[in-house]
C-alpha cells in the first residue's frame, strides 16, 4: 500500500484488485510469459502512477495485457524498450478510444519502437505512393487489399494520435491530417473497386466522390464517419447501373468489419432525395436538383462540401455548381423562417431531455 501511495495511486485497494484480476486471467500462461509479465509490471506501475488518472490508465493497461498475453513477443517488446512502454502509457492515458484502438489491434505496438517515425509529420504524397505500391502487391486479392487499407489507416492514425498527445499538432492541423488520410484512402478504394468491377467499360471511371460534413470541411475527428455523395458524367447507356454497382462496392469496402477492423462508417443520406434517392447521380441530375428542388438545408450543406477524389472534370463541375448555389440571391425573411422551421424540426426529432446544455442542439 505504501509503495502504491508513493507512486501516485489514491486507492491502492483498487489497484491490487485490478492486478489480482490480471493474474487470474494470466494464471495458465507459460512460466516464461508470466516471468516477462512480472518483470514488466513494476516499471509500468511507476509510469502509470504519474498519469493524471492512474487507476483508469491501469485498467486500460491491464485490458491490453490480457489481449496480448498469449503473444509473448509483445510483452518482450515492452520490457526491452522502456521508451515504447512510456509512449504506450501516454496513449492509454490520453483516452479510452486510444486504448481501445491499440487493444483491438495490438500489432500497432510495433510502431512505438521507432519514435522517429511516430513523430514524423506525414507527407501524404509519399504515403499515398507507399499505399499504392502495397495494394499493387496484391492484384485481384480483395481481402488482402482491404486489410492493407485498414492497416494503413491504423498506423497513420496512431502516429497522429501520438503527435497529438505530445502537443505537436494543433486541433486544426490534426483535423486536416485526418481528412488527408481519409482522402488518400478514398482515392485508393475508388481505384481498386473500379479495377475489380466486372462490368467496367473504360479504363478510368467518369465518377467522383464528394465529401460533405466533417470530411467536406476538413474537420474530421478520430472516430468520425464519412458523409459521401457519388456523381458520374458518362453518356454510356449502362452508366447508371455500372456506377451504382461501383458506389455499392466502395461503400462495402469502407464499412465491412474484417479482422483488421472497419475502414469508415459512411452516411449516404445527403444525396438528392436522401435515403429514398438513387445511390449515384449524374452531374446533370445533381445540378437540376440543386437549382430547382433542393431544400434550404441541402444548400447549407454545400457550404461544407468539396470534391475529394475521382474524375477532376466532375470535381470542377461540382465546385462551380456549389459556388453558383451558395451565391444565389435569397429572400432574407423567407430564409430566416426556413432556418427556424428546420431547427424546430431538429429539436422535435432530437430533444435534449437531460436538463444540461447540449452544444450541438442548444
Amino acid at each position: 500500500h505504501a509503495l502504491l501511495d508513493n507512486a501516485g495511486y489514491s486507492d491502492p485497494d483498487k489497484v491490487l484488485a485490478t492486478l489480482d484480476s490480471l493474474r487470474q486471467h494470466t494464471a495458465r500462461l507459460a512460466e516464461s510469459t508470466q516471468q516477462r509479465l512480472n518483470m514488466l509490471l513494476p516499471p509500468a506501475l511507476e509510469i502509470i502512477g504519474g498519469q493524471p488518472d492512474p487507476q483508469a490508465t491501469l485498467e486500460r493497461f491491464a485490458a491490453l495485457l490480457q489481449a496480448i498475453a498469449r503473444r509473448s513477443t509483445y510483452l518482450a517488446l515492452l520490457g526491452e524498450y522502456p521508451a515504447a512502454l512510456r509512449q504506450l502509457v501516454r496513449l492509454l492515458a490520453a483516452s479510452p478510444w486510444a486504448a481501445s484502438l491499440i487493444t483491438r489491434q495490438p500489432q500497432l505496438l510495433d510502431e512505438l519502437i521507432a519514435p522517429q517515425h511516430l513523430m514524423q509529420l506525414p507527407d501524404w504524397a509519399q504515403l499515398g505512393a507507399q499505399l499504392h505500391a502495397e495494394l499493387d502487391a496484391h492484384p485481384g486479392d480483395t481481402e488482402a487489399q482491404m486489410d492493407a487499407l485498414r492497416r494503413f489507416k491504423q498506423v497513420q492514425t496512431l502516429r497522429l494520435l501520438a503527435q497529438d498527445v505530445a502537443g505537436r499538432l494543433s486541433l486544426e492541423a490534426l483535423s486536416d491530417n485526418l481528412s488527408y488520410l481519409a482522402d488518400t484512402l478514398l482515392a485508393e478504394t475508388l481505384a481498386r473497386c473500379w479495377e475489380g468491377l466486372k462490368t467496367r467499360h473504360r479504363d478510368s471511371p467518369l465518377f467522383a466522390i464528394i465529401g460533405y460534413g466533417k470530411l467536406g470541411g476538413k474537420e474530421l475527428g478520430y472516430a468520425s464517419d464519412l458523409d459521401l455523395v457519388f456523381l458520374y458524367d458518362d453518356a454510356d447507356e449502362r452508366a447508371q447501373e455500372i456506377y451504382a454497382r461501383l458506389a455499392q462496392r466502395i461503400n462495402t469496402w469502407l464499412g465491412t468489419l474484417t479482422p483488421a477492423g472497419m475502414l469508415y462508417e459512411t452516411d449516404l443520406r445527403l444525396r438528392p432525395d436522401g435515403a429514398s434517392g438513387l445511390l449515384v447521380s449524374s452531374t446533370e441530375a445533381f445540378r437540376n436538383y440543386q437549382l430547382n428542388h433542393a431544400w434550404t438545408w441541402e444548400h447549407q450543406a454545400l457550404s461544407r462540401a468539396r470534391f475529394v477524389c475521382g474524375n477532376v472534370a466532375i470535381g470542377a463541375s461540382f465546385e462551380a455548381l456549389r459556388h453558383q448555389v451558395l451565391c444565389m440571391p435569397r429572400d432574407a425573411e423567407k430564409l430566416r423562417e426556413e432556418v427556424l422551421a428546420m431547427r424546430e424540426k431538429m429539436h422535435a426529432g432530437h430533444p435534449n431531455n437531460s436538463g444540461l446544455f447540449d452544444l450541438k442542439h442548444d
